[in-house]
Order: structure tokens, then C-alpha cells, then sequence
């Protein structure tokens, strides 16, 4: 019996051993393992926080000096956050695992998008986010896509094509979200999209806007403050998409600092008190959290840091 459960063991190690391989050899461009003489182990946590078993996790981590990647879904983490600050303070770190335990290959790409936004910028709070594992590990090539180009290598005429052929939100929010806004090209497209005409192409500089206000940790406040008369002039399209991107890059761009937050406050009464209606919906969106206790709880613990 004994000889027989080895077996076993073995041979479901092998085919573990043997998938993996194919799936690493037929994705060159997700991580499935890494090529290495050290005795090791890459150690990936799913689904927390958890207030009973992740303290329990980091004392098993921390007794045997090991460190491991949380990827967390962001809707358990509010009444965790001191969860989520201990795991970075121990070396860990944190991945995106999106709002909810379901698979991410089944969410429209709208909804995907929305998800991944939220979750990032949530998780931007504790850490810069590196790593991301779709809900039950599975993707596809349009979902994968912005992920995987290297955006060293990416050259403006190609964020120009993709840019033309997006043709719904959430693959234009993926693409700004995740590869233009870590280009060198980033703030140039900006400028250069929010001038156009076409709606998606116009949404993409105030996403790719968006974007940079969550992750260019590099960049004072000089330029997001020089992009806020595009915002206040793409304000009065009603065009539902440009709207909402512009909406969108206003309240993110208010949170990054105290300065911003002033400035996009007064941006956004300005735009509160218009006869035009799209641009009193922003202004008085934006007012609203820009002015609430949430923000101004976030932008305290930056000062203090």
C-alpha cells in the first residue's frame, strides 16, 4: 500500500510537472515557472485577507523566514487594511486578484476592466502592484495582450493602431491601465488623443490620464496639474465614454497629492456650477469625493509617510 501511494505521488507529480511544462512552453508570455539551480519555491497565497487565517499565514511565513505573494481579492480588504500593511512591512508582496472569487474569463471585457481598475488602484495604496492572476487562472489572448508587451519596446505608431482599433471601454482602460502608462510616450499621447475626435480615442487620453495618476510614482504634481485644462475642455463632451474618462481622470488626479487636491476641487466647482450638463455632472461627482472622508483620510497617510 505504502509502495502504491509512492506511486501514485509520483505520477501525479509527473503529470503536474508534464501540464505546466506544455502550458510554459505554449505561453511563453505567462509566468508558470522560472529556470533555476537553487532548491526553490515560489510560495502564491490566493484569495485573502482574511482576518482569522492570514495572521495565521504570516507567522508560518515569518517562524521559517520565508516570503510569498498575497494575490488579494480587493473586496475583502476593507477592515484588513492593517493586514495588507503588515504583509508589505514582512516582505511580501501583493498581487491582484481582482474584486471577487469568480472566473475572470467569464466577465465581460467592460466588466473585467472595471475590476481590475478598482482593485489596482486599491492595492496602490499599500504597494506597487506587480504581479496579476485572473480568477481561476484562466485568460485569453485579448485579456493577456496588454500585459505582456514590454513597454520599453513599445513605440508610439503602435499606441496610435491599438488606439484606433479599441472599440469598447474595457479593453481601451486594460491597454492604458496596464502598458501605455508605463511608456516613455505616455504624456505625449495624452495631449496628442485628448485633441480627437473619436470617442474611444479621446477616452484613451483621459484613461491613459487616469493611469498615470495611480502608477508614475516619478512625476510631481507639474504635469498633472498642466493636464488639467485639457480635462475642463473635454468636459462639455457629452459622448457617454469620453464623460466618464474624463470624470474618471479628475477624481484620480485629486487624490495623488494636497496640491492636486485643491486644484481639482477648484476645477471641479467651476465645472459644478455650468449650464452645460455633462460638464455638471463631473464637476459635481468629482466634488463629492474629492471633498469626502475617504480621500482626505488617504491623502493624511501620505503626508505622514
Amino acid at each position: 500500500m505504502v509502495l502504491a501511494l509512492a506511486g501514485s505521488s509520483l505520477s501525479c507529480r509527473a503529470a503536474v510537472q508534464w501540464k505546466v511544462g506544455h502550458l510554459a512552453r505554449d505561453n511563453p508570455q505567462v509566468l508558470y515557472r522560472v529556470e533555476t539551480q537553487a532548491k526553490a519555491v515560489a510560495l502564491t497565497i490566493d484569495d485573502g485577507p482574511d482576518a482569522a487565517t492570514t495572521p495565521e499565514i504570516l507567522r508560518v511565513l515569518e517562524r521559517n523566514g520565508a516570503h510569498a505573494t498575497f494575490f488579494i481579492i480587493t473586496s475583502r480588504v476593507p477592515g484588513n487594511e492593517d493586514l495588507l500593511r503588515r504583509m508589505v512591512a514582512e516582505g511580501h508582496e501583493l498581487g491582484n486578484h481582482l474584486l471577487r472569487d469568480e472566473p475572470s474569463l467569464k466577465l465581460p471585457p467592460e466588466e473585467f476592466e472595471r475590476q481590475l481598475v478598482k482593485s489596482d488602484e486599491m492595492l496602490s495604496e499599500f504597494a506597487t502592484r506587480r504581479w496579476f492572476r485572473p480568477g481561476a487562472g484562466w485568460y485569453d489572448a485579448r485579456m493577456l495582450a496588454p500585459f505582456v508587451d514590454e513597454p520599453a519596446r513599445v513605440t508610439p505608431a503602435q499606441m496610435d493602431r491599438w488606439c484606433r482599433d479599441f472599440d469598447n471601454w474595457g479593453i481601451c482602460d486594460t491597454a492604458c491601465f496596464v502598458l501605455f502608462d508605463r511608456t516613455p510616450h505616455a504624456w505625449g499621447k495624452v495631449s496628442k488623443w485628448a485633441g480627437r475626435r473619436e470617442e474611444f480615442v479621446k477616452r484613451s487620453a483621459f484613461a491613459l490620464l487616469a493611469s498615470l495618476a495611480v502608477h508614475d510614482k516619478q512625476s510631481g504634481d507639474a504635469p498633472f496639474l498642466e493636464a488639467l485644462p485639457l480635462i475642463e475642455a473635454a468636459a462639455s463632451d457629452a459622448r457617454n465614454f469620453v464623460m466618464k474618462g474624463v470624470s474618471w481622470a479628475l477624481r484620480v488626479t485629486g487624490r495623488r497629492s494636497q496640491a492636486l487636491n485643491k486644484a481639482t476641487i477648484a476645477v471641479s466647482r467651476r465645472l459644478a456650477e455650468s449650464t452645460d450638463a455633462s460638464e455638471r455632472w463631473i464637476g459635481k461627482g468629482a466634488l463629492r469625493e474629492l471633498t469626502g472622508p475617504v480621500v482626505a483620510r488617504a491623502l493624511a497617510r501620505k503626508v505622514r509617510r
